[in-house]
């Protein structure tokens, strides 16, 4: 039977690749690298605006709004990568990310639960250690329980 990798093993083998494509340029270097990456990504997602509203009156509109989710999507993919390669490919950035989600969703108010700003004592915080928010409906405003992890 094969065993299907998962999203985050996916993401760490993607980081790894970039990494050991990239063995010989120093630690710094490497870093750097992915960093400067996710800015190149950007200007892609610029890009693709750009020929998607036709704000370039020598070329017109070039492509569809299709163009410019993938190029976000790329930004995403490549950000994650970097926090993959950050953390030592131990596989934690897709975790990170539904953790981040939770405590700005937290922080905007769109959940009752502790945002982990200053005071919170993270995983000693009984809010933030059960990974249980009420969730706010954007549209009634009504309140459901769920498990956000």
């Amino acid at each position: 039977m094969t065993t299907v990798p998962t999203d985050a093993d996916l993401l760490v083998a993607l980081s790894m690749w970039i990494d050991d494509g990239n063995a010989h340029r120093g630690t710094e270097a490497r870093t750097w690298g992915r960093l400067a990456k996710v800015a190149e990504e950007c200007g892609e997602v610029i890009q693709a605006y750009i020929g998607a509203t036709g704000q370039n009156p020598r070329k017109g509109v070039t492509n569809d709004t299709s163009l410019v989710v993938k190029e976000l999507l790329d930004v995403a993919l490549t950000a994650l990568a970097a926090v993959e390669h950050l953390d030592g490919h131990r596989g934690n950035a897709m975790d990170a990310l539904a953790s981040h989600i939770d405590w700005v969703a937290a922080r905007a108010g769109l959940v009752d639960g502790c945002p982990g700003d200053d005071g919170c004592p993270g995983a000693e915080c009984e809010r933030c250690s059960s990974g249980r928010f009420v969730l706010m409906c954007a549209d009634c405003r009504s309140y459901a329980m769920e498990d956000a992890r």
